[in-house]
């Protein structure tokens, strides 16, 4: 919607990045949260299908191949309000971020610690795994909304490895914060969020393509590439075609 908002950008989405989407996505990926329920409330774990149900996925598809190239989408209106909510979020989250660096900046003057820019290995640090279960915890009780989620917080603590999704969504927040708390020249991208929901994906998928070079580079890097996962810019991926051709 954004770029859809653009005139600069819509020419391109509508004529070009949403009918390759069509032409070679046969499924859709579910939103997060429905990801998370399936794993969690349904108890399904590493069976939870990632995928919008076949209904869904054709209105979706119906309507993509109807979005109007004159910036006329009924849609940007009609979600007016949840996106002017969403952003507000996101602002939120960015000054919550800061707030939380300029605090772990001053502690670290009063300990004589030395502030090591773009340090990735110092955003695991002792207590990880403590933090991920506070996020954890924190995150069922919002996702369940039920009297259940004690219950399901307590097995997921249990076996993080069975709800893939969720535990990497925990970790990933985690990783955020801590650094962009202890980064203290890296910028904090109020889209982090986000790229980390996009890099989950790599659970299942071997590679990415982005251009990006900031945060999502960054916690690739960090997260992903020492599992053995490829990030690919456009270009890249392009050669990468031609070579399978």
């Amino acid at each position: 919607m954004q770029s859809y908002s653009s005139e600069v950008k819509r020419s391109h989405l509508v004529t070009d990045w949403l009918p390759m989407i069509l032409a070679t996505a046969p499924h859709q990926c579910d939103d997060q949260v429905s990801i998370f329920r399936k794993e969690l409330v349904q108890g399904l774990g590493p069976r939870a299908s990632i995928y919008m149900p076949g209904s869904r996925s054709r209105r979706v598809r119906d309507h993509i191949a109807q979005i109007p190239p004159d910036g006329s989408w009924e849609l940007m209106g009609e979600t007016k309000v949840e996106r002017e909510e969403a952003d507000a979020k996101r602002t939120a989250r960015r000054e919550a971020s800061k707030e939380m660096r300029l605090e772990v900046a001053r502690r670290k003057k009063l300990l004589g610690l030395k502030v090591t820019p773009n340090s990735i290995p110092e955003t695991f640090t002792p207590g990880r795994e403590e933090l991920v279960e506070f996020m954890g915890r924190a995150l069922v009780q919002k996702i369940v909304r039920s009297s259940r989620w004690p219950t399901i917080f307590s097995m997921w603590r249990r076996r993080k490895d069975y709800y893939p999704f969720f535990t990497q969504f925990a970790e990933d927040v985690v990783f955020q914060e801590v650094h962009f708390m202890t980064n203290q020249d890296s910028s904090i991208d109020i889209n982090a969020q986000a790229d980390l929901e996009i890099l989950a994906h790599l659970l299942r998928a071997d590679a990415i393509v982005s251009n990006e070079t900031g945060f999502l580079k960054k916690a690739f890097e960090a997260i992903w590439k020492p599992r053995g996962k490829l990030l690919l810019t456009s270009d890249e991926f392009a050669r990468h075609l031609q070579r399978m051709a």
